[in-house]
Formats: C-alpha cells, sequence, structure tokens
C-alpha cells in the first residue's frame, strides 16, 4: 500500500490554472511525512536481536531438515529463537517478533528431526490427527527438559555449532 502511495505521489502534477491541483500532492506528502518514520519501528520492550547461525552435524554428517531452537534461561529476555537446518546443516535462528537472530543470554537449545514412518521427511499436516511420525534423535537433543544443549549468545551475535552423537 505505501509503495502504490508513492507511486500516487510520484504521478501528481501541478495543473496550470488550477488553483486547487497541487494541494492533494501537499497533503499526500503530509501523510506520507507523518506515516513513513513509524515503520519498521521496534517495539522498545523488545531485546535486542543479534545473528545466531551454525551447523548441526550428527556422528560427524550435516544433519539436514533438523528444527533447532534457543529456549530463553535465567535473566535471558525475549522468547526464544528456532531455525531449520538446510541441506548442509546450516541454520539461522530467528525469533517471532520479527527478524534473523537471538537475545543475547543463556539458552537451554533442542533440535528435533522428526520422519514419517518409512523414513522419509515428515511434513505436518493439519487434516490428519496422526500420521506416525517418529522422531530420530535421542531425548537429550530434542525434548526441552532432558537437553543437555545449551548455548550462549552475546552482544553482536556468534556461530554456534551442534555436533550431535545418534547413541549416547
Amino acid at each position: 500500500m505505501l509503495l502504490s502511495l508513492v507511486a500516487e505521489f510520484a504521478r501528481i502534477r501541478v495543473i496550470p490554472g488550477r488553483p486547487n491541483s497541487g494541494k492533494f500532492g501537499c497533503l499526500l506528502l503530509a501523510v506520507l511525512a507523518l506515516v513513513l518514520p513509524g515503520c519498521n519501528r521496534r517495539d522498545p520492550n523488545l531485546p535486542v536481536q543479534y545473528p545466531v547461525t551454525g551447523k548441526i552435524t550428527l556422528d560427524d554428517k550435516p544433519l539436514a531438515g533438523a528444527g533447532i531452537m534457543f529456549l530463553p534461561r535465567g535473566k535471558t529476555r525475549g522468547t526464544g529463537a528456532y531455525g531449520m537446518s538446510d541441506a548442509e546443516g546450516k541454520y539461522t535462528l530467528k525469533t517471532d517478533y520479527g527478524g534473523d537472530g537471538a537475545p543475547e543470554g543463556e539458552f537451554a537449545v533442542t533440535i528435533s528431526k522428526v520422519v514419517n514412518r518409512d523414513g522419509t521427511p515428515y511434513v505436518p499436516n493439519p487434516n490428519v490427527a496422526e500420521a506416525g511420525e517418529r522422531e530420530t534423535l535421542p531425548a537429550i537433543y530434542h525434548d526441552s527438559i532432558k537437553t543437555v544443549l545449551n548455548a550462549q549468545v552475546p552482544q553482536g551475535g556468534k556461530q554456534i555449532d551442534f555436533a550431535l552423537k545418534s547413541k549416547r
């Protein structure tokens, strides 16, 4: 919508002999001057996010299609962060309140890799009550209570890799 307003403003011309023809353009410019500063304004109560990327491996091989969650611990602000690993096991964290990264602080980390009964990648289907999916990783990685994985996100962000073992 904002782009269409800017495009409309660009087409407005003052027509000689029509005294009010430029008033709409001035009004539109005034509205844009008031609206644009509010765009992309962050909620000041939300913590600053810092870039967090990394690689997840299982038995020294990249783990593709794994979900990763950073769950705040202690005095860490925010609701945490999450991501998904690609074919090379690489992930980038993001948050529910927008943007990539995670807030500074201490986190418990869970990593989950869910597949169908036949081992094919699991794709959630809201129309199926139970699809027979199963977790492939030990509970010490995917369970938020039992996890042994932790991470510290410093100011400025960090690359944080996780080397998992299938048997623990």
